[in-house]
């Protein structure tokens, strides 16, 4: 198999002075086993099932202590990850939240 590296975007705020403007947000495309060691330049030889476990399709994971707008995207207050896992074939869409 010809191994796929990650893609993504991330947005990053930090400020040393004053912590309630910090803020992330990480956008990352199919964060499977396979692709995060193939991203690493390593080559190993994995069964479909463990090649395939992870986050397929877009992974984001955000935080922020108040509503931001960042390039035109808007980074809600609170934590937030959403994505679609794959486990041994079966499929589970999370998004999963925690506000501040």
């Amino acid at each position: 198999h010809v191994g796929k590296s990650l893609k993504g975007s991330a947005y990053v705020g930090l400020d040393v002075t004053n912590p309630e403007n910090n803020y992330f947000y990480v956008s990352i495309s199919q964060v499977t086993i396979y692709n995060v060691m193939s991203t690493f330049g390593i080559r190993v030889s994995l069964p479909r099932p463990l090649r395939e476990r992870g986050f397929i399709g877009k992974l984001e994971v955000s935080y922020a202590t108040s509503e931001k707008r960042v390039s035109g995207r808007t980074i809600p207050a609170g934590f937030k990850l959403k994505g679609l896992l794959n486990i041994l074939g079966f499929q589970l869409r999370a998004e999963i939240g925690r506000a501040v």
